[in-house]
């Protein structure tokens, strides 16, 4: 629902799914997420809030049109779903206006373990994604370089974004917010001084070029 915060799990994997328009922003990413991969195998990750499942599956049958992409693999055969990529959950402020994102992080640039108003604390969103990532590492075939598709949510990516880039958790909110449906690189601790991270953060679909093992951080 624009303008309304979503973030409550019986809710939000059941409901608030992708409007006409999310349907065409997210065609655009899989088209632009194709040409990127450039025919490698691609790994596709997402949150299991409606939302973002939908906006997955479109990329999933983008990569899997073999038509088109007559030799591209999908690890797991399609999207595979994990709870970790949920929203940040907002406690009191769910199903509420999303004027109240702002009442979070001023709060947020204080505390990275608050949980005002039973708002999901940053840390706690930090350890859930950066987990996510170092199980990946384990769980895909060593022999192949994957392209590795994320599918979350605003606060989630940003919040991972920043933990990948090393910076105090406090600051999440100096990565500048995108629109959704945007790609962008996640780049891990170590990347090198030119990484700009206004540059690193997708709003909505988020993906890693590259091995998981060098240099994450939580």
């Amino acid at each position: 629902v624009e303008g309304v915060i979503s973030s409550r799990p019986e809710v939000a994997t059941q409901m608030h799914g992708l409007s006409v328009d999310g349907k065409v922003q997210a065609q655009d990413a899989a088209t632009k997420f194709m040409e990127f991969a450039s025919g490698r195998p691609v790994a596709i990750i997402s949150s299991d809030f409606l939302r973002a499942k939908e906006t997955a599956e479109i990329v999933s049958l983008r990569v899997g049109d073999q038509a088109r992409h007559p030799n591209v693999r999908r690890h797991g055969g399609g999207v595979l779903l994990d709870t970790r990529l949920r929203e940040r959950f907002f406690g009191d402020y769910d199903g509420m206006s999303v004027d109240n994102y702002d009442k979070v992080w001023v709060n947020d640039a204080k505390d990275a373990d608050h949980t005002i108003a039973g708002v999901e604390s940053v840390n706690s969103v930090a350890a859930r994604t950066t987990d996510l990532l170092q199980s990946l590492e384990k769980e895909l075939p060593p022999e192949h370089l994957w392209i590795v598709l994320l599918v979350a949510h605003g606060d989630t990516l940003q919040i991972l974004q920043a933990a990948a880039l090393g910076m105090d958790p406090r600051e999440h909110r100096e990565v500048d917010h995108l629109e959704t449906a945007t790609l962008r690189k996640l780049f891990p601790v170590g990347h090198g001084e030119s990484v700009d991270i206004n540059e690193a953060y997708a709003e909505y679909i988020q993906y890693y070029d590259g091995q998981l093992t060098k240099g994450w951080k939580s």
